[in-house]
């Protein structure tokens, strides 16, 4: 039972991680192209959002899945080890029972050698006794033989937990990157739709602090116009460019701004969950 959870749960993982890794792979190659009209930005938020309320519900769903598995998984494992101690107690029984026999069976032997010359018989006696030892002794052997492979049973599960506790941190892991990822898009969702709700270009008087780093301008720090966007930044955060015009001149643009324009560039919103 316990080796059929332990992989099912590690199925089940390998899945979980498989399906991370397709859906980032898919997130990377996708081209972003966003709508024109508000509308239609609205409809695209809202199809976001009910993605990630699906993706949400399905990664509870599997949190208290994969919590009752290992809940089961731990029960098993304590059973295991109740069973184990109380095996290995029987075993002591035992084998302090045969023992206390073949201490007995010894001095008996000792007796008839010493009865050897008054008595007939002792050798038909002591010939029994031997077997009797021999047979003791076998039944001890089997009894040290099983003892190990019970340990060696012991140190297998212990393994096996250990494995799939690792599992089981690297699945929260990934939970956890889910969760930032989720947040970052939806802030930067919230961006868009709140700038199409006014002018893009914005005027040096109108900023005091960097759109991205939100450090505050002073005299030493000037203002650089992102320019597809219109917002201001700092020089620190305004490092990205791509080609403009017929001549093909490089221009400044922010992250945001170089993730729509520039397909090979890995989504913006994956960097911020690297900086956090």
């Amino acid at each position: 039972m316990t080796e059929n959870v332990c992989f099912n749960l590690s199925n089940t993982i390998q899945k979980l991680l498989g399906t991370q890794r397709k859906c980032a792979a898919e997130l990377r190659e996708q081209v972003i192209d966003l709508p024109e009209h508000v509308d239609q930005l609205q409809v695209l938020c809202l199809s976001l959002q009910e993605e990630l309320i699906e993706t949400r519900s399905a990664r509870e769903h599997m949190e208290e899945c994969l919590n009752d598995e290992i809940a089961l998984l731990r029960t098993e494992q304590e059973e295991g080890k109740q069973e184990k101690l109380r095996q290995q107690r029987m075993f002591a029984e035992r084998l302090n029972g045969i023992s206390e026999q073949l201490a007995v069976a010894r001095s008996q032997v000792s007796s008839f050698h010493d009865e050897s010359q008054r008595r007939d018989g002792v050798d038909k006696k002591l010939a029994e006794s031997t077997e009797k030892i021999e047979d003791l002794e076998k039944q001890v052997s089997i009894m040290k033989k099983e003892k190990a492979e019970l340990e060696m049973t012991a140190d297998l599960y212990r393994q096996r937990c250990a494995a799939l506790q690792q599992e089981l941190d690297t699945s929260e892991a990934v939970q956890k990157d889910f969760v930032k990822l989720s947040q970052n898009l939806q802030i930067e969702l919230e961006k868009i739709r709140q700038s199409e709700q006014e002018a893009r270009w914005q005027f040096e008087e109108d900023v005091n602090s960097c759109n991205q780093c939100k450090n505050p301008f002073n005299k030493n720090k000037s203002k650089i116009h992102c320019m597809h966007c219109g917002k201001i930044f700092c020089s620190q955060c305004l490092q990205l460019t791509v080609p403009s015009g017929p001549h093909g001149r490089l221009a400044k643009v922010c992250e945001v701004c170089h993730t729509l324009l520039s397909r090979d560039a890995p989504p913006f919103f994956s960097k911020c969950s690297e900086k956090s």
